[in-house]
């Protein structure tokens, strides 16, 4: 399962909050409460790349990409 990072501060609004994730069927879903956009990396030290298009909670891909990557929230 792929590491998520604490969010990035950002602007106004609840603060984003990962809740636990959950692997199902060869797919990852992550969820999570206040207000936050999903970025995913390569490795710690980025690039960050936003998730295109924006998405809401949750999200799901196939575990076998999201195995190779790390995930943060950022605050608007």
């Amino acid at each position: 399962v792929p590491p998520v990072l604490p969010p990035i501060p950002g602007g106004g609004g609840p603060a984003p909050e990962f809740q636990p994730i959950v692997v199902n069927n060869g797919q990852l879903t992550l969820s999570w409460t206040g207000i936050g956009n999903l970025e995913w990396a390569p490795s710690l030290s980025g690039p960050w790349t936003a998730i295109a298009p924006a998405t809401g909670t949750p999200y799901s891909e196939d575990l076998s990409v999201a195995d190779l990557r790390f995930y943060r929230l950022r605050r608007p």
